[in-house]
């Protein structure tokens, strides 16, 4: 059973899903993502677009595989410039029983929780899409960069050219060593 929609449910049974080896196909609004917003991410274009397949282990737990694509804008921490991060994540993920269940059983396999024994479906995309985000956004290529502010950063071989630095603490042993 397939289902495309244009804007993904906040909520679903992913026990039913499972069974019926369901998925879902369409956008969630950043307007619904609060978290990016804090991260410093803002929206650089459409909604972001999702897919979630739902089906059953052999094992019998439930899984739901989600397909992420996004394009955000942030700050390029090498240029402080804004750049766009494209955003194309794709997890396996096991469906716990309960809030409780030990994630370890199901080896190979990260674990979502359904509270209430529904899973939040934006929330899941809004954290496959922070998952995603690198630690440190830079642009892939240094001519993408604000050539202005590269022009002023210090490198290693701009220190070494001013010669070598001495001892900051040689002026404290100067002044000990004084006889007035």
């Amino acid at each position: 059973m397939a289902g495309k929609v244009d804007v993904l449910p906040r909520w679903v049974d992913p026990f039913k899903m499972a069974d019926q080896r369901a998925s879902l196909d369409g956008n969630v609004p950043f307007s619904c993502m609060q978290r990016l917003d804090d991260a410093g991410l803002r929206p650089g274009g459409d909604d972001a677009r999702a897919r979630l397949e739902f089906d059953r282990h052999p094992d019998g737990f439930g899984l739901v595989r989600i397909g992420v694509r996004a394009r955000l804008l942030c700050v390029c921490q090498r240029c402080l410039g804004e750049m766009n991060l494209d955003i194309d994540r794709r997890s396996n993920l096991a469906i716990a029983d309960t809030q409780a269940e030990d994630t370890g059983q199901k080896e190979g396999y990260e674990t979502v929780a359904p509270v209430d024994g529904r899973l939040a479906v934006r929330l899941l995309v809004e954290d496959e899409i922070l998952l995603a985000v690198p630690d440190i956004p830079m642009h892939e290529d240094t001519a993408d960069c604000d050539n202005e502010v590269l022009a002023l950063q210090v490198t290693p071989d701009a220190e070494r050219q001013d010669g070598p630095r001495g001892n900051p603490f040689e002026v404290l042993r100067e002044l000990r060593n004084r006889k007035d």
